[in-house]
């Protein structure tokens, strides 16, 4: 089986910096109004200052990957952010200086037995190309967390990962989510289709974890930002 895979589909990320803004703004504001901030706190800003072109591209030599269009979007609206009402604790999406590999990171530690491969997660491609809400995360492939890159800080819910190894067409990279609370490993087309489902996940607190219809998209925040589905193929 390749190490690598690129698939033949893009990844339905069109949105744009414009886009970003928009959609940040608006679930900034749901987290204020809709009272899922701690108690005592009000108008809490979830942005930070974006980042500079050349910043992206020290990033990228040290990393020795091109970021995808839909990280490097949300880099230039705000340089990480705060995760509100996604874990039981505030946790946040890290800032470009602090994205590395996973393997070295600080957060690898209480993961040394997936980065390792002891659950031997070896999912053929049939099983492991899904991204819509019939995908399994118990078919997942732990090989691939030793060459992820660290997106946000561990959590109680687990850790969202870059994964450089599975491409779509486009350019955009598979993000993962490693979470103790799933059987397996969430994975999401870019990075836009995670953020939607974080911002859904933080705002409206669904009863499950696994990745929604995109029908519970509509009419919400997430509409800012234009993420398509498409089929793997």
């Amino acid at each position: 089986m390749s190490d690598s895979f690129i698939l033949n589909s893009k990844s339905g990320y069109e949105g744009t910096k414009k886009e970003w803004d928009e959609f940040l703004k608006c679930w900034n504001s749901s987290l204020n109004l809709e009272g899922t901030i701690f108690s005592g706190e009000s108008n809490v800003n979830i942005f930070t200052h974006p980042v500079t072109s050349s910043s992206v591209l020290t990033k990228e030599v040290e990393l020795k990957i091109k970021l995808p269009k839909s990280l490097t979007d949300f880099l230039y609206v705000t340089n990480g952010m705060k995760l509100i009402g996604f874990d039981d604790e505030i946790s946040e999406i890290l800032s470009l200086s602090k994205i590395e590999l996973f393997a070295n990171s600080i957060y690898s530690q209480d993961y040394k037995m997936w980065i390792r491969g002891d659950f031997e997660a070896n999912a053929t491609d049939e099983e492991y190309f899904v991204y819509d809400s019939k995908q399994d995360p118990i078919e997942s492939r732990d090989y691939y967390l030793k060459t992820s890159v660290v997106l946000s800080k561990a959590m109680h819910s687990g850790v969202v990962l870059l994964n450089p190894k599975v491409q779509s067409k486009d350019g955009e990279m598979e993000i993962l989510f490693l979470s103790a609370r799933l059987p397996g490993i969430l994975r999401f087309r870019s990075f836009g289709h995670f953020m939607k489902y974080a911002y859904y996940k933080s705002v409206h607190s669904p009863e499950f974890d696994y990745i929604y219809e995109e029908s519970l998209y509509e009419n919400s925040c997430a509409n800012h930002l234009t993420v398509n589905y498409v089929l793997a193929q």
